[in-house]
């Protein structure tokens, strides 16, 4: 007899929509994220803390996959620490999304009114004001990107995260939706990091062997 609980079984109210389903009852019963305590919830992820930081589970595959694969590469971007990748099927009403999940560096909030909040206010203001850019804009865009390398309160590393950001979007298909929410603080070293920006874009269950390794 199977031990798992259904999901009217289990109090999945206090997650988002699409994880009050029968996969993501499942996925609760399972190692890693049997027994771990949730955080909290973002605009398509749940966050669990683990040992080492937060287990994100989410139906996006865009942001899972950029921050995976742009390890190796100094972005100013989360640590990855394990990459668990298309897990299981979700609980969508469309029957081609997955549930995607990784161990990720924990990160703290921008104090308001701090320099690093000035900086996000201005990197913001300077692209889209804070509207999603869809991907057929991207191009558009990129001006205003390149406007942004000349300002001396934005680092270079953060800078060529959000030139990597602009051209990961372009290669998936994605939107990038960059607002306050999508920047955090490093810990360690109190530096600006990107945690979510890049919405939807095409399915990447087939390619993600072959993007990982970019």
């Amino acid at each position: 007899m199977s031990t798992h609980k259904s999901a009217t079984e289990k109090n999945l109210t206090k997650y988002l929509f699409d994880f009050r389903g029968d996969n993501f009852a499942t996925l609760l019963t399972q190692e890693p994220l049997v027994n771990l305590e949730h955080l909290t919830n973002g605009s398509s992820a749940v966050l669990f803390k683990s040992s080492k930081g937060v287990i994100r589970v989410s139906t996006d595959s865009s942001t899972h996959t950029f921050i995976a694969a742009g390890q190796d590469y100094g972005l100013s971007i989360p640590k990855c620490f394990v990459d668990y990748g298309p897990v299981s099927l979700s609980d969508a009403s469309h029957d081609d999304s997955y549930f995607w999940m990784g161990e990720f560096e924990r990160m703290s909030l921008i104090p308001e009114g701090s320099l690093e909040a000035q900086v996000v206010t201005i990197i913001i203001e300077g692209l889209s004001d804070g509207e999603i850019i869809f991907h057929p804009q991207i191009c558009y865009y990129r001006e205003k990107l390149q406007s942004l390398e000349s300002n001396t309160l934005i680092t270079k590393k953060l800078f060529d995260t959000l030139v990597a950001v602009f051209d990961f979007a372009e290669l998936i298909e994605a939107d990038i939706d960059l607002s306050d929410d999508d920047f955090m603080l490093r810990n360690t070293t109190g530096e600006i990091v990107i945690v979510d920006p890049l919405h939807g874009g095409r399915h990447l269950e087939k390619l993600y062997p072959a993007i990982r390794e970019l």
